[in-house]
């Protein structure tokens, strides 16, 4: 064994101690740029989209989704816009190809007529493609199309039993009460980036609103989506009279997603795809805060 005298002791001491900080540092960056997303925390992360699923345009979108690590999407359009069952379903296709599951959205037809005969025809054309998560019958939808929501429910059930069917509500769980019988899954929303200078006190809504839900949906035996801000409100038409409008910060996004937990969700849906993509910067943060990519 090599005996080490005092002055080698001490230049290693010395190695030692610039090891261990140099060391220190490269955690504390790697936690920085790879901090990672909370353990257990699995939901699916999806955006919201609004683009015709028949255009070539519109396909685009998911490969790029699927780059960006988003495993579901909701598009608005998607159940309303008249596409032939080859057209959803080369939709679908190209949602698998990049590893997205597809809400298809029927919230456009609440209230009009014949929509539940729409809706068991295109359920009927779909239900079968393995990229399909489910359908959504409502968003933000007034009570007074409570029947048309729930006849929309019913010709789903009547279709297909094996998919989830998904209602959206408001800020508040008041908004959902009308349609908790007609779903399986129940949402919702909390968009409060510029609502004030306080960062801490506008994200720390997101928490509130999650618990508040999972207790809703706990009395009941429902499944919880979030929908979280991905936007700046400056650029959104019925924007509310806020003077701080802006984009949610890199960290504020990560801090809205994990206070999103707190509902025990099976996905966070982000709104939306065609305010963030077209920003650079807020698409990579937001891929970071959702994906830890």
């Amino acid at each position: 064994m090599k005996i080490i005298n005092k002055k080698e002791n001490k230049n290693l001491f010395a190695m030692s101690a610039v090891v261990k900080v140099c060391f220190t540092l490269f955690l504390a960056v790697s936690a920085v740029m790879c901090l990672p997303l909370p353990a257990g925390a699995s939901p699916l992360q999806g955006l919201y989209d609004s683009c015709n699923v028949g255009s070539g345009s519109c396909l685009a979108h998911l490969d790029k989704m699927g780059d960006g690590g988003f495993n579901l999407v909701l598009d608005y359009n998607s159940g309303s816009s008249g596409n032939s069952a080859a057209e959803m379903r080369a939709y679908l296709d190209r949602a698998q190809k990049n590893g997205i599951q597809v809400i298809w959205d029927f919230n456009e037809l609440a209230g009009k007529p014949n929509a539940a005969d729409t809706v068991a025809g295109v359920v009927g054309a779909i239900k079968d493609h393995p990229a399909l998560w489910g359908y959504c019958i409502g968003d933000e939808t007034s009570s007074n199309k409570a029947a048309s929501v729930r006849e929309m429910s019913d010709a789903i059930k009547a279709v297909d039993s094996s998919h989830r069917i998904f209602i959206m509500g408001g800020y508040n769980t008041e908004s959902l009460t009308t349609f908790a019988n007609y779903a399986d899954v129940l949402g919702l929303y909390t968009y409060p980036i510029g609502e004030n200078e306080d960062s801490e006190n506008m994200v720390a809504e997101v928490g509130s609103v999650a618990k508040e839900l999972k207790q809703f949906n706990s009395a009941r035996g429902k499944k919880t989506i979030m929908a979280l801000q991905a936007f700046n409100w400056a650029n959104q038409g019925g924007a509310p009279d806020w003077s701080n409008k802006r984009w949610p910060t890199r960290t504020e996004v990560r801090q809205m997603h994990d206070q999103a937990l707190a509902s025990d969700p099976i996905a966070i849906l982000w709104f939306s795809y065609g305010h963030a993509a077209g920003e650079s910067n807020h698409w990579n943060d937001l891929i970071w805060a959702a994906n830890g990519k």
